[in-house]
């Protein structure tokens, strides 16, 4: 008989330790999986975001690599090229210390 209680005390100290790794052990237990868990669910809305960013670049790629107009404005825009026979005026604002002085 008094093998069968230390055999169930023996017992219900290794239910009790398993169960406290388990639950409260801040390295291995629940809390970790929590936090393990919403690290994850950051992680995948940071992948999605970058995700839809190569998408937008893609198209953009894309759009300048199959669309002649699309070129052209972006060569236009931001290397000032201008066809041939075509005028370009450039019109430069008066500055408006000069305009009051007069």
């Amino acid at each position: 008989m008094k093998l069968m209680h230390l055999l169930l005390i023996i017992l219900l100290l290794i239910l009790g330790i398993l169960v406290k790794q388990t639950w409260f052990d801040e390295e291995s237990g629940r809390k970790k999986l929590d936090a393990l868990q919403s690290s994850l669910e950051e992680l995948q809305q940071q992948n999605q975001e970058l995700l839809n960013q190569n998408n937008h670049i893609r198209q953009v790629i894309n759009g300048i690599k199959y669309n002649y107009g699309a070129r052209e404005e972006l060569a236009r825009k931001h290397l000032g090229l201008i066809k041939e026979d075509e005028t370009f005026f450039h019109v430069i604002p008066a500055d408006s210390d000069e305009s009051n002085k007069k």
